[in-house]
């Protein structure tokens, strides 16, 4: 905004000087700390190409530009920035030129800044150990950006997480903040040896007081934790972090899972992709799931994500005596695939690796999901409220899996207090499919003889995917899917809570195209198919 070949100055801070830059646009801060001739904190310089400060102030004021040249380090290892940007006149804190990297932690408080184009790396450029750098954006704070940057981290680190937003300040928020086209990686060790402590260092971390925070296409990987974890880690009801939307993310090779929340409420991970999640063989805390969740989150929305490679899909813990169960979950739309136990024995129990395993909880809701290879299809040994209803779940990899298998008992004169069955499709292959209700397995047609009132409109036949060798779940023209699905409540309450419609297709194909919904997550009838 303020590099315009004919800017209008009026939208400058006029206390500041806008240089040209050689890279094109302006800068008020020239930063290069390894430059001999570099300008020290305490002389009122704001640096130019031929004279540079060695650091970035601390306070930066509206409109401010700050471009970080070369390698940044600093003798406290850290740098504080306190922005006083405003919407008008914001502030920029960017790297430009050749190899610009920092190798010191930042914290970032204050107001309407954006950090960009930015390398955080150890000091020796190797994965092996050594210093390095990470980012805190720190309450009290609001309108922050980190955009276009990478941090790398290596396999001895001790200094944390890649990206950190949080509040270390009692009452402080972090509210409205923006992570955006980042990448994470390396953070900790993936391989850790018995008796090594267990650092969870991941990509991204949103701790508590944080509000209003948007995730979106990132890419994390190789961390000894989470791609992200949204933790308040305070034993809270949530409150401390809410409203936190991650989308669009790629997650991959993480020790531990993909995305995962804990003690946080109104969370949607939307339209990721997490795959190559395995467990640790020295780390019993470690599922191997592609994303999870535990200690009385709420209202927390798992919505068209691809989920694969991974042993487990979508993972649920149980909270603990200090904290609620988790209440009201939602999995909607999901394609959950080549999922199997990488170890060598299954247990065929509420907890088996599945595309979805709810350990406990209250009210979730699985909904137009499509589940293929799996090991199991949805497992609990919960007695909460199920309501499954549109989901595709074919070739169950395991011979005592089940598509769904509900492990604990209920009144079978009540079913429907707590199960809430209907519309699915399930397939083996020509084989009778496997459905467990308490200790008892039988197929589709003797649930139906045995209890009328589960799995109404249920079918058992092949969903006639469109490619699964390619993992193409699309619908066929034929497919016994179409038509045949019915619309859920959970559409509506999400539209009522958020005020967004979001009445699709793993596509975003609008439902329903033929009058009637589909069963799993594609609708067949647009984009030609």
């Amino acid at each position: 905004m303020y590099d315009n070949d004919n800017p209008d100055t009026t939208k400058r801070n006029p206390a500041l000087t806008y240089t040209p830059s050689e890279e094109g646009g302006y800068y008020t801060h020239y930063v290069e700390y390894k430059n001999p001739h570099c300008t020290q904190d305490w002389v009122a310089n704001n640096g130019t190409a031929s004279n540079p400060r060695c650091t970035v102030p601390r306070e930066l004021p509206a409109g401010s530009i700050v471009e970080i040249h070369g390698t940044y380090d600093a003798p406290n290892r850290q740098v504080d920035i306190m922005s006083q940007g405003t919407k008008d006149l914001p502030v920029f804190v960017r790297g430009v030129g050749e190899n610009p990297r920092i190798v010191v932690t930042m914290f970032v408080k204050g107001t309407y800044v954006i950090l960009e184009n930015l390398t955080f790396e150890d000091e020796d450029g190797d994965l092996s150990g050594g210093r390095g750098g990470n980012i805190f954006i720190l309450a009290p704070s609001s309108y922050v950006a980190l955009r276009h940057s990478e941090l790398i981290g290596n396999l001895s680190r001790d200094w944390g997480s890649g990206i950190s937003v949080a509040s270390w300040e009692t009452g402080a928020i972090a509210d409205q903040i923006v992570l955006y086209d980042n990448i994470s990686r390396n953070h900790g060790q993936l391989n850790p040896l018995p008796g090594d402590p267990d650092k969870d260092f991941s990509g991204i971390v949103i701790a508590g007081g944080s509000s209003n925070v948007w995730v979106l296409d990132n890419e994390m990987y190789g961390n000894s934790g989470d791609g992200i974890m949204i933790n308040a880690n305070d034993g809270s009801d949530g409150n401390s972090i809410h409203h936190v939307y991650v989308g669009r993310n790629v997650m991959h090779d993480n020790l531990q899972s993909g995305f995962w929340v804990k003690s946080a409420k109104d969370i949607i991970f939307s339209q990721n992709v997490s795959y190559n999640h395995r467990p640790a063989m020295n780390n019993a805390g470690t599922p191997g799931a592609c994303g999870g969740s535990q200690y009385g989150a709420e209202r927390v929305w798992f919505m068209y994500n691809d989920l694969y490679n991974c042993d487990y899909g979508i993972y649920i813990s149980s909270g603990n005596s200090a904290q609620r169960p988790e209440e009201n979950m939602y999995y909607i739309g999901n394609i959950i695939h080549n999922i199997h136990n990488s170890h060598s024995k299954f247990a065929a129990s509420g907890y088996q690796n599945s595309a979805i395993m709810i350990a406990g909880g209250v009210n979730h809701y699985i909904m137009n999901n499509t589940m293929y290879d799996v090991d199991s299809g949805m497992s609990s040994a919960a007695s909460t409220p199920f309501y499954i209803s549109n989901n595709i779940i074919s070739n169950i990899a395991q011979s005592t899996g089940s598509h769904i298998l509900l492990e604990l008992a209920i009144d079978p004169d009540r079913p429907l207090d707590n199960w809430h069955i209907d519309n699915n499709l399930f397939y083996q292959n020509g084989d009778d499919d496997r459905i467990r209700l308490e200790s008892t397995g039988m197929s589709l047609s003797e649930i139906q003889t045995a209890r009328p009132s589960v799995c109404v409109h249920c079918l058992t036949e092949n969903p006639l995917f469109t490619s699964t060798s390619n993992n193409n779940f699309h619908l066929n023209s034929t497919s016994p899917a179409i038509n045949q699905g019915t619309e859920s409540d959970v559409y509506q309450t999400f539209q009522d809570l958020y005020g967004l419609n979001i009445r699709v297709d793993f596509d975003g194909n609008p439902r329903p195209q033929g009058g009637v919904w589909d069963i799993g997550a594609y609708e067949y009838g647009s984009s030609g198919r």
